[in-house]
Formats: C-alpha cells, structure tokens, sequence
C-alpha cells in the first residue's frame, strides 16, 4: 500500500490558496489571540482493514469515536496533545461468515513551528508522535461461534506539515504526517487465554507505511467559544510482522473553548 503524501500536501497547498484568492474582504489575522485551547469531538467513520494476527481477511464497517484535543501556542510554535477512543462493528468483506468488534485507544502529540507566510496562510513543519492500541474482538464462522481476542499495540514517529488560514470568522487548518519508523507489540495469542511476555519489535520505512491527513474547521475564531467539525484520513500499512493494514474516513463535530490570551 502506498500514499500519495505529495500530492495529498500540494491539494491541501492549492485548496487553502484558492479560497483565500475568493475572499473579497479583509481577514482577520492569521493566529488566533489565545494560547491555549481545548476541543472535544464525536463522529463516526468507515474503516476497512486487515489484521492477520486474527484472520488473513478482509474486514469493515462503522466505527463511532470520540476525541480530546489540547493546544498551546508559546510563540511561533504550535503544541498539541490529541486523545481518541473508537469501537467499530465489521463484517468480512468476502462471502464467509464471521464478524468482528475493534475496540480502540491512542495518543499522539504535534510539535510545529511556524515556518512560512503566504499572505493569510500560515505553513508550520514539525514532528508527529503517535501511539495506539487495539483490541481486536473476533468471531469464527463456525457452528459454534468461537470468540478470540487479539491486542496489539503501536507507537509511530514522522515529520508533519500544516497549513492554517482565517475563514468566515473562524480558522480553516489541515494537517498531514507520515511515519517513518516506531515500535510494535503485536503477540499472535488469545488474549483470554494466554499471557505472553511483553516483546517489543522494531519498524522502518520499508515495513511501515501510512498517512495521517485531517481537515479542521473552528468557529469563532476571537471568541472563548466556538464548533469544530474535522475530516480525517487514515492509512496505515504493516508488514515486519503479522500484517496489519487499515483505511478509515472519519466525520467529526464537537466545541471548543479558549483561553489564556497570547502576551499575557
């Protein structure tokens, strides 16, 4: 599985471009006038996915999630903290039976610093670290529907650029990353059965692939309150081990509340 990381950044470049040429008035400034923020978001999302520590099959269906982002802005650079939980209900996409439930967890942090003006918008680069864990509820087609439960685990480091620009009031932002390298715990065992030793292995580029790409709408930029609503695209592809590959599109909505003005 590969993914188009240039592209996907230079649509995101033309995207943001193109909407700032069609404003006809004066933006307001690119940065919002506080330091910190906090959001909370729900939404749902569609995932495909393999996970062949479970089954070598294909499976998807909806995932509902909910996330908690953190910002902090002390000067040019932008910190955010971001935690998100998910349960997923899939069916094999192929014609035998079985079904399987995912019940999912991660953290991740962005470091970006501002490093370009293109009038309104605003161009950060920086680091994306993330970490996430599933367990994987799978049920067998046989008569007796056998149940198994597999948990494997994920920590990912990669470079991550952003582009910000003021829209309607508010802020429009995208951002993407991909991971060059990290640490997998992916054990091939019942987990209500068996306790394996914790081993942890190693990933690079050839065996850990992906991209994280996200699209964020926030209301009111100047005020304590405002709505978010965010796109985001996931692709992840693993093969140093049993393999694991994942596609999910989620559509989130959610408020957000700011404080602590910048200079105080």
């Amino acid at each position: 599985m590969r993914f188009p990381v240039t592209s996907m950044t230079a649509c995101l470049c033309a995207s943001l471009a193109s909407v700032a040429a069609a404003q006809s008035r004066p933006s307001a400034p690119a940065s919002p006038p506080f330091g910190h923020e906090l959001s909370i978001t729900t939404g749902m999302g569609f995932t495909d996915r393999i996970d062949a520590s479970a089954s070598p099959r294909p499976y998807g269906g909806l995932a509902n999630g909910v996330g908690l982002s953190y910002t902090f802005r002390p000067g040019a650079w932008t910190l955010t903290t971001r935690a998100q939980g998910s349960i997923a209900s899939l069916q094999p996409r192929d014609d035998f039976a079985g079904s399987e439930h995912a019940y999912a967890g991660g953290l991740a942090f962005d470091a970006q610093r501002t490093v370009a003006q293109f009038g309104p918008v605003t161009m950060r680069a920086g680091l994306t670290l993330e970490s996430w864990a599933d367990a994987l509820r799978h049920r067998y087609g046989d008569q007796s529907s056998t149940t198994s439960t597999f948990i494997s685990a994920f920590g990912t480091a990669g470079p991550a650029v952003s582009l910000s620009m003021p829209l309607g009031g508010g802020t429009l932002s995208g951002l993407a990353s991909i991971p060059l390298g990290g640490l997998v715990y992916q054990p091939y065992a019942n987990a209500r059965q068996e306790r394996e030793p914790i081993r942890l292995t190693t990933a690079g580029p050839t065996s850990l692939r992906g991209l994280d790409f996200g699209l964020r709408y926030e209301s009111s930029a100047s005020r304590t309150f405002g709505i978010v609503a965010e796109y985001r695209f996931r692709g992840f592809d693993y093969t140093g081990g049993w393999h694991a590959r994942s596609i999910t599109n989620t559509t989130s909505i959610g408020i957000v509340t700011r404080f602590g003005r910048k200079g105080q």
